[in-house]
């Protein structure tokens, strides 16, 4: 039986038009364009659709639900002063 190296958190950064990820212990950022974004209107959490995948299997990131097959789509996990 192996052992597997956890994959740690990865901060986001959300601009205009971009994101960047910065993920631990690595220097590098990755970027990807925002294709499209709503915002709920009870909680204001966010979510993102990117120009593709830019998350790996099992990955978390800060404060975000990450999930897609084809680009990754990032859901705000919860806006910090919310009620929800």
């Amino acid at each position: 039986m192996g052992t597997t190296n956890p994959i740690l958190p990865t901060e986001v950064t959300v601009g205009e038009e971009t994101v960047s990820l910065k993920r631990a212990g690595q220097s590098t950022v990755v970027m990807a364009k925002i294709l499209g974004r709503s915002v709920d209107k009870d909680s204001g959490a966010q979510t993102l659709w990117l120009d593709r995948i830019v998350h790996k299997a099992g990955e978390q990131f800060y404060g975000w639900h990450v999930n897609g097959a084809i680009s990754t789509v990032l859901q705000q996990k919860q806006v910090q002063g919310s009620n929800a």
